[in-house]
């Protein structure tokens, strides 16, 4: 009965060994692994994208008008059906007047803001404004032109007093479809799984060292503390990015906190090396006695 006791008690502790393996060591490095792969590729596919769609955005002019139905299409006319449909399928704005009916907001963090407007031709359509230009939305019965890109309305144009003035001043309102806001989710998570990643993978690696034969209250604090720095800069990098602003300032602000990382983390792991060893001795010392 004792030999078999002791094969299932070496059997439970090998499973014990294996799911302690698993959870804190092959887990972290897996998704570490994944987070770094998923990061580069949206800062190198998606991110780039986006740029590229706000350049065209910012270079775009309004769409040809088309010419009256009977008209023949001359030079002098305007521009022929064919020459018409190949200009409205490319990069080119399309504005179509529209006048607001009611706002409202949804949510509470963060906070959406709605606007709803009727078209020229009776249709109703409802966009929600971007978060930085929410502030500025026409009040109900203006008179705004909604202003389409690519299939989407992305901007809205309305003079500052809410009338039909051309000589007043015109204000932009952004959509959530704002192009030149697009880069900031992929460059948000880009940034944060690229930073976040290689903090998985080595407090994974750290956990393989020291288990299974040593609990994870072993690891050294030195050991740890470069991957939370890690940690510290995806999120910091990652919130900045998500802001939205120009993407100069953001990689101005992005490479602040890269350099702060690392120059903090050998200066606490330096700084924490010597206080441990002491520690260790110490306690040494207590349990020899």
């Amino acid at each position: 009965m004792s030999a078999a006791r002791t094969t299932r008690a070496k059997k439970a502790k090998k499973a014990t060994r294996y799911a302690t393996n698993w959870a804190s060591t092959t887990l972290p490095i897996g998704l570490g692994a994944m987070a770094m792969v998923v990061g580069i590729w949206l800062l190198v596919i998606p991110f780039p994208k986006a740029m590229a769609a706000t350049r065209a955005y910012d270079a775009a002019i309004g769409c040809p008008h088309r010419a009256p139905s009977g008209e023949a299409a001359s030079d002098e006319a305007g521009p022929s059906e064919a020459e018409f449909t190949e200009a409205a399928s490319d990069d080119c704005l399309r504005g179509v007047d529209a006048t607001v009916q009611r706002s409202w907001t949804r949510g509470s963090r963060p906070v959406r803001h709605y606007l709803e407007f009727r078209r020229e031709d009776g249709t109703r359509q409802e966009l929600r404004l971007d978060r930085g230009t929410h502030a500025d939305a026409p009040p109900a019965g203006a008179q705004v032109r909604l202003v389409s890109w690519r299939g989407e309305v992305r901007h809205i144009n309305y003079p500052v007093a809410g009338t039909r003035d051309t000589g007043g001043t015109i204000r932009t309102l952004f959509t959530d479809a704002n192009p030149r806001t697009a880069h900031a989710l992929p460059l948000a998570w880009g940034l944060g799984l690229a930073f976040g990643g290689p903090a998985l993978l080595w407090f994974g690696c750290l956990a393989r060292r020291y288990a299974p034969d040593n609990p994870p209250r072993d690891v050294l604090l030195p050991g740890t503390l470069p991957p939370t720095v890690l940690v510290l800069v995806a999120v910091s990098t990652g919130a900045i990015a998500m802001q939205g602003d120009p993407v100069a300032d953001t990689l101005q602000q992005v490479g602040i906190i890269v350099l702060g990382g690392l120059l903090l983390a050998p200066l606490l792991t330096w700084y924490a090396a010597p206080r441990r060893r002491t520690a260790g001795r110490r306690k040494g010392q207590l349990l020899s006695g």
